[in-house]
């Protein structure tokens, strides 16, 4: 009767297949997980340039409102209402305090 035996050494062809295998998946899933958070950024990126737009917009309306305010001819109807132009203002100017405690 003849019995046939395998070989007990381990191949090593398979430990480095096994090990490839193993780079393979870890790099698949690192190429995976930073593609995920690049288009997640793109997103994000977007949403910003509208908030930015809407802001810009928003801005534009606050200057115009000031610019009206601020006419020339509003002013000068402001005058002819009591209001006085002076030629030498004098603006406050800032005080050191000293404090004792």
């Amino acid at each position: 009767m003849t019995i046939i035996q395998n070989k007990k050494t381990k191949n090593k062809l398979g430990l480095w297949n096994g090990i490839l295998l193993l780079t393979i998946l870890i790099f698949s899933f690192f190429n995976i997980y930073f593609y995920n958070q690049s288009v997640n950024l793109r997103h994000e990126i977007d949403q910003q340039k509208g908030s930015l737009q809407n802001i810009q917009v928003a801005n534009a309306d606050f200057k115009n409102r000031l610019y009206a305010m601020s006419n020339t001819q509003k002013l000068e109807d402001l005058a002819a209402n009591g209001f006085v132009l002076d030629k030498n203002p004098e603006y406050v100017q800032k005080q050191n305090l000293v404090l004792n405690n």
